[in-house]
């Protein structure tokens, strides 16, 4: 099957070509190589969904990259920007998020910067323009500074576009579970009363108290308001599966 080119980041890509027409490109690229395919990445191709590439690699040598990318980062149609170590994810994609913080794949992207754009022709179907040419521009050639996000924050994104119909079942689930352990809800399946039986036989209130504090903890996890630590991190590889770039 064939696969293309996000139409939204074909066009920022020629937006970028048009402002610096001899910036240097041997960094460029889209489709995955055969180390991209072995994994999770936004570089192959999604073929359930007609083959489209919703990830773009561009040269930083030619271009005011950091402008470049503090104006791309305001566009609701990113998922999440790597850039020399660093790594900003959009909060309507990612809740909580928003912010700059440490990057700690294998590759650092310190000759390119990598965009993803987010799932949907909302996002990755629109080809209309990033701005980047009229605020560059204006800056004389692309020269100028940009704001930081904090003060352009990104537009607000409706709720039902924030989590995946998967997020919102792992966070029901362990809604329920909170509610089983402390007394509110009814055990309704023999893992739920086998559960409640198992930690009245502990210590009773330290048991279930664990129990809820772990349930609760898990449950900022799953929708991003927490970091995952030591064994999270695999647990949360496993519900929203390994992201690449």
């Amino acid at each position: 099957m064939a696969y293309f080119l996000s139409p939204a980041l074909v066009r920022l890509r020629a937006e970028i070509n048009t402002l610096w027409p001899g910036r240097d490109k041997s960094s460029d690229g889209w489709i995955g190589d055969t180390a991209h395919s072995a994994r999770r990445s936004d570089h192959n191709p999604d073929y359930p969904a007609g083959g489209i590439v919703r990830a773009i690699d561009v040269d930083k040598d030619g271009i005011p990259t950091d402008a470049v990318v503090a104006q791309i980062i305001r566009d609701p149609r990113v998922a999440y920007v790597i850039w020399n170590a660093r790594i900003w994810e959009n909060p309507a994609a990612y809740p909580g998020r928003g912010y700059w913080r440490a990057y700690t794949g294998a590759n650092a992207h310190r000759q390119h910067f990598h965009v993803s754009v987010r799932h949907g022709a909302r996002w990755d179907g629109n080809g209309s323009s990033w701005g980047i040419t009229r605020t560059a521009s204006a800056g004389g050639g692309g020269g100028g500074s940009l704001p930081d996000i904090t003060v352009t924050p990104v537009a607000p994104i409706e709720e039902d576009d924030m989590y995946t119909d998967e997020d919102r079942q792992n966070a029901n689930e362990i809604r329920r579970v909170l509610g089983v352990l402390g007394g509110g809800i009814a055990p309704a399946t023999d893992g739920e009363r086998k559960l409640v039986a198992r930690l009245a036989a502990l210590d009773a209130l330290g048991g279930i108290l664990h129990a809820v504090d772990e349930c609760r903890r898990m449950l900022g996890v799953v929708l991003g308001w927490q970091p995952p630590q030591g064994p999270e991190q695999a647990a949360v590889k496993d519900l929203r599966g390994q992201k690449g770039a």
